[in-house]
């Protein structure tokens, strides 16, 4: 069976190659790898990128929301694998100015009475964390030496979603769909 993102052959354990061919999982890991080639080669112009990477992050998300957590199996405990080299996403949106600054609630869902909890968020700062989550976690599934290295990332992977970078990536898509030239 052909897959759209390569994992280290061999080294998984049968139920973790099982998971890593699931459609789901190879849509996400897809989207992200996409992600992360597009954020990694971004062009000169920051309100080009954004406008490229709004699809992209919409399409991470819908297969964040598919992404299945990886059964547990008994594999030893996962060797810590290097970091691989961050790009600086701060540095190409700083052209943009105010307009990476957005107000958001931290709760949105409180009652008509409540007085929603304000804060103001950073576009850059959602984008690198989406980055630096995915590219740790595609990193360590390329260079596993152990099936319990790749079940790991896979977990970090859809607990993230949950908990991080999924965050992150409505309060960008919301930031984005805002972003306009001429303002």
């Amino acid at each position: 069976m052909s897959t759209l993102f390569p994992y280290p052959s061999g080294v998984v354990t049968p139920e973790t190659e099982t998971y890593l061919l699931l459609d789901s999982t190879q849509d996400f890991l897809f989207a992200a790898k996409r992600f992360i080639d597009l954020t990694e080669h971004p062009g000169k112009d920051a309100f080009a990128y954004c406008q490229q990477v709004r699809p992209l992050l919409t399409q991470l998300y819908a297969a964040g929301l598919h992404l299945q957590p990886i059964p547990k199996t008994d594999v030893e405990d996962a060797d810590d694998i290097e970091d691989p080299a961050f790009h600086n996403i701060g540095i190409l949106l700083s052209d943009l100015g105010i307009n990476t600054y957005y107000w958001e609630a931290y709760n949105p869902l409180i009652t008509a009475m409540e007085e929603p909890e304000l804060g103001l968020g950073w576009l850059a700062d959602d984008l690198q964390d989406i980055y630096e989550d995915l590219k740790r976690e595609l990193h360590v599934i390329k260079q596993a030496r152990t099936s319990a290295e790749v079940e790991m990332a896979c977990r970090t992977l859809h607990l993230g979603f949950q908990g991080h970078w999924g965050n992150h990536c409505v309060n960008a898509l919301r930031a984005l769909h805002y972003l306009r030239r001429d303002k």
